[in-house]
């Protein structure tokens, strides 16, 4: 059964009344395809209001297109089924909502958002994934999961202010996945988990502005790379979030596995972190500049892990804790004054070195 000359016509005339009317609102579009190569687009707009798109594609080679643009308090509301599915979807305004369901190969999706208290809801189950979305402007949240292999995201959040921030929770399933989130403003909040399926994946945080916090992890995998770069005042790199920690409770950088590198960067005063790295020849590389600033960091099972810790400025705090394993290493270089560094080894033919000067 197949109704896409159907669904098409509906939608084309959807566009033409929505792009002539004048604050319109409690507008309903509904699309229900099914076969192969369906192809769907809505679009509600002109100052619209309380409007509802839902579009359900099932079969292979599907494409949606859902545009709702200067409006609020409108949602999108699409599921494909099926292999190599494509659906990009616009939201531009206030308090929309976004929930997006793929299960097939093959699927993309590119969501872009912009304006206030929009949210983002994305389940990609598949082989070969891909998702790019984009936020911009203040109080905004993604929640994403992607399960599968090869699955990738890129996530860009921008424009926070103070009390208004953005949101980002990403889970990741498989192998080779890349994750990139990158968030300007005041207050925003990334976690990235990649559970114990996922190896060779890549995670990278960069948050510039204030009182931000992130968290990332992942748990089992191996060659998986975690880095997050963090600009500004009193960040946080803590327990939080679904990011599980390999001791207990909740890590705020942590990998578990062999190969695994784990590179944190923290620019600016009162700034914390925290991060974990288990298992076998693993590396953390942390630098923090400014005032103020704590480090702790752990490497507690496995052999051949090496810790490199650098911090410039007054009053910093690094507390670092070995267990367990043969040859491991660690650094902790600490400039400027009133700095305190504590260090814990157990185990054997472990080294370990501190340096502070003025």
């Amino acid at each position: 059964m197949k109704y896409t000359q159907l669904a098409v016509l509906v939608s084309a005339a959807m566009f033409l009344s929505s792009a002539n009317a004048a604050g319109s609102q409690d507008n309903l579009a509904e699309i229900t395809q099914s076969g192969d190569d369906n192809q769907a687009a809505v679009a509600q707009t002109a100052n619209s209001t309380v409007n509802l798109a839902n579009l359900i594609q099932t079969g292979s080679a599907n494409q949606a297109t859902v545009l709702q643009t200067d409006s609020s308090l409108s949602a999108a509301q699409t599921v494909q089924t099926g292999d190599a599915n494509q659906l990009s979807v616009t939201q531009q305004g206030e308090d929309q909502n976004a929930q997006i369901t793929q299960t097939s190969d093959l699927s993309q999706l590119l969501l872009n958002q912009q304006g206030e208290a929009n949210s983002a809801l994305v389940v990609q189950l598949g082989l070969t994934q891909s998702a790019s979305i984009t936020q911009e402007d203040a109080s905004n949240q993604a929640d994403v999961n992607q399960s599968g292999l090869g699955n990738q995201l890129l996530l860009t959040q921008s424009g926070s202010s103070l009390d208004k921030g953005n949101e980002a929770n990403i889970s990741q399933s498989g192998e080779n996945d890349l994750a990139v989130i990158t968030q300007a403003g005041e207050l925003n909040v990334a976690i990235i988990d990649q559970d114990s399926g996922s190896f060779g994946n890549s995670i990278s945080i960069n948050q510039s502005g204030e009182r931000n916090f992130a968290a990332a992890g992942t748990r089992l995998g191996d060659g998986s790379s975690v880095e997050i770069t963090q600009q500004g005042n009193d960040n946080v790199i803590m327990g939080g979030g679904n990011t599980p920690s390999n001791y207990g409770g909740l890590v705020g950088a942590g990998t578990k596995g062999s190969n695994n590198q784990l590179k944190i960067e923290q620019n600016g005063q009162g700034n914390r972190l925290y991060a974990d790295a288990a298992q076998d020849q693993s590396k953390v590389d942390i630098s923090q500049q400014g005032d103020f600033n704590l480090a702790s960091v752990e490497s507690w099972l496995g052999a051949e892990n090496d810790i490199s810790l650098v911090q410039t400025g007054e009053f910093q705090l690094a507390d670092v804790y070995v267990e367990g394993g043969v040859n491991n290493q660690v650094s902790v270089l600490q400039y400027d004054a009133n700095n305190v560094a504590s260090v814990h080894v157990l185990g054997s033919n472990n080294s370990a070195t501190i340096i502070q000067a003025n």
